[in-house]
């Protein structure tokens, strides 16, 4: 089927052809809004052809929201996606170092796509990366020496994960980057590392009497809702897509 013909479903009901064309960096895509801006009557099940240009990203601002959302459209509704730039989730922050307490625990890495119907993925020269976790803050002593822990690294992303700062003695971690995770800071008990591309942060050191902060967990490529599936044509595993599918 080429680009502009309407598909006629089993069931003898027309999809809506809809086509979205992205040539710029842009944040947190939701599709029923791109859609209505190409044409959508916002009734019809669609068609949905959607093509990221080579060398633009799509990037989460959260990590409690994808990159690039479906959103709700009706039941039978198809999406066709040809990927050839970046999908990428947000880093999660790293963990505060604690103060004669725990390190506090860090963020998990938000997901690049959230998806609840059929989708047919063309990604041979595209990515979709998951945002890695948040290091966990390391932890305070509650006797001598009385120490405090350090800050946990930031987790790899488009939008990274910000560094987790010291409980008073320690040192800060350090943010993430695009794609690998932030160090964290090495002073008392130790932050944890941020985590690189779809990768979990790295645990904080415990002290005595106290426990440093769990690494956060990295984000999902693709979460998958509902009924949503997805079809690979090409592109579906390392390195263009890292993170899981579920």
């Amino acid at each position: 089927m080429t680009i502009g013909q309407q598909y006629i479903s089993s069931d003898g009901g027309a999809l809506q052809p809809i086509n979205v064309v992205i040539g710029a960096d842009q944040a947190d895509v939701l599709l029923t809004t791109e859609a209505t801006n190409n044409g959508w009557d916002g009734q019809s099940a669609v068609e949905l052809f959607l093509w990221l240009k080579n060398g633009f990203d799509i990037y989460a601002t959260s990590i409690s929201t994808a990159a690039l959302r479906e959103g709700s459209f009706p039941s039978g509704s198809q999406f066709r996606f040809l990927n050839e730039g970046t999908v990428l989730g947000k880093g999660g922050d790293g963990g505060d170092g604690g103060a004669n307490s725990n390190g506090t625990p860090g963020e998990a890495g938000g997901d690049a796509m959230d998806v609840a119907s059929a989708w047919t993925i063309t990604n041979g020269s595209g990515e979709i990366w998951a945002g890695g976790g948040g290091g966990g803050g390391g932890a305070g002593n509650t006797t001598f020496p009385v120490n405090n822990g350090s800050g946990g690294g930031g987790g790899a992303g488009s939008n990274v994960g910000l560094k987790g700062v010291n409980g008073g003695s320690g040192t800060d971690g350090n943010n993430g980057a695009r794609t690998t995770g932030g160090l964290g800071g090495a002073t008392g008990q130790a932050g944890g590392n941020g985590g690189g591309t779809a990768v979990t942060g790295t645990a904080g050191a415990n002290g005595i009497g106290r426990t440093g902060g769990a690494g956060g967990t990295a984000g999902k490529a693709i979460e998958l809702n509902g009924t949503g599936a997805v079809t690979w044509l090409s592109g579906s595993g390392s390195p263009n897509v890292k993170g899981t599918v579920s």
